[in-house]
């Protein structure tokens, strides 16, 4: 291999085991996060609302990697309607496509259910997932439905940079020798209109989506995880900030995000509300699966408190 990309494909290399052990925990692995024997006691809501939540998932996974987060929402709003639909073909299919198809899902699920329109309803969604709650989000109000909020818990708001130096070094990996099975599942990800490409930093469904969120009139509550602080103990001996920064676009992130994008710093909107959470993107081996956004107990306080707040706004008692 030419000497002079050798750091270049380091870096590159680093980025792509972290797709593979972290993000997309969520794709290979299923790692999203069941928390059996970690789940904290919460106290039911006295507020009488039933409120509907709608679950979503990140990018290849599945309903029960927010397994953790659906049974904390059902102690805390045992009268809940909770919905998680199974989305697939997360990769290829765009994230405006996959809107469509789960909304229409959702609407049918409800119809079926018999569920009241009036009553309040809260998205919460995870990486992927989260770009699909703020698309549904407008969908379900034309519907006739009343979304008091949207949770999004480390979702690409302003893309992810990772995506962009994995497909810029795609020819150098093609002529390093790289494993073909690698190799494809890098070509998969070049797919223009594909959800991977969606969550590219500057791609038109971001830009589209940002000028909504500017004039957006939902009460969002924006959940990132950094999880700089989780390697501090030896970035002296591996300088893992300064290769994830270079890699991630920012050297606080959740190992796969940037802090900045999970935040949507960049983005001016009145209805947006932050929260950070010292987290991993998704659960990854060897470390406690509190340690990943979806289980962490921060994530879920952070998640309840805006949930209570936005019930009690909307003033919906059924």
């Amino acid at each position: 291999m030419n000497k002079s990309i050798v750091p270049k494909f380091s870096t590159l290399c680093l980025g792509t085991l972290l797709l593979f052990s972290c993000s997309s925990c969520d794709y290979f692995d299923n790692l999203g996060g069941n928390e059996t024997g970690i789940q904290k006691k919460i106290t039911p809501s006295k507020h009488s609302a039933k409120p509907i939540f709608v679950l979503y998932h990140g990018l290849g996974a599945m309903p029960s990697d927010l397994e953790s987060i659906e049974e904390y929402l059902k102690a805390a709003y045992p009268k809940a309607s909770v919905i998680a639909r199974q989305r697939t073909d997360t990769q290829r299919k765009s994230i405006e496509d996959q809107s469509k198809k789960h909304t229409k899902d959702i609407l049918s699920t409800l119809q079926e259910k018999d569920v009241k329109k009036k009553r309040p309803t809260i998205l919460v969604g995870h990486s992927q997932g989260g770009l699909i709650a703020l698309c549904d989000g407008p969908k379900l109000i034309k519907a006739g439905y009343k979304v008091a909020g949207i949770v999004t818990i480390g979702s690409p708001l302003e893309g992810a940079p990772v995506l962009n130096r994995l497909l810029h070094y795609k020819r150098t990996l093609k002529h390093s020798g790289a494993p073909q099975a690698l190799i494809n599942w890098l070509d998969g990800l070049s797919g223009k209109g594909s959800g991977v490409e969606d969550m590219r930093p500057e791609s038109s469904f971001l830009k589209n989506l940002q000028k909504r969120l500017e004039q957006n009139s939902i009460s969002i509550l924006a959940i990132g995880g950094d999880a700089s602080g989780l390697y501090k103990s030896i970035d002296n001996i591996v300088p893992l900030s300064e290769l994830l920064g270079q890699t991630l676009g920012d050297k606080k992130n959740d190992l796969l995000l940037p802090l900045n994008s999970q935040l949507a710093k960049n983005i001016k909107t009145k209805h947006l509300k932050r929260s950070i959470v010292e987290a991993t993107h998704g659960h990854i081996k060897g470390l406690p699966e509190e340690t990943s956004l979806v289980s962490s107990q921060k994530t879920k306080n952070a998640m309840i408190h805006f949930i209570r707040n936005e019930l009690k706004k909307s003033h919906t008692v059924n």
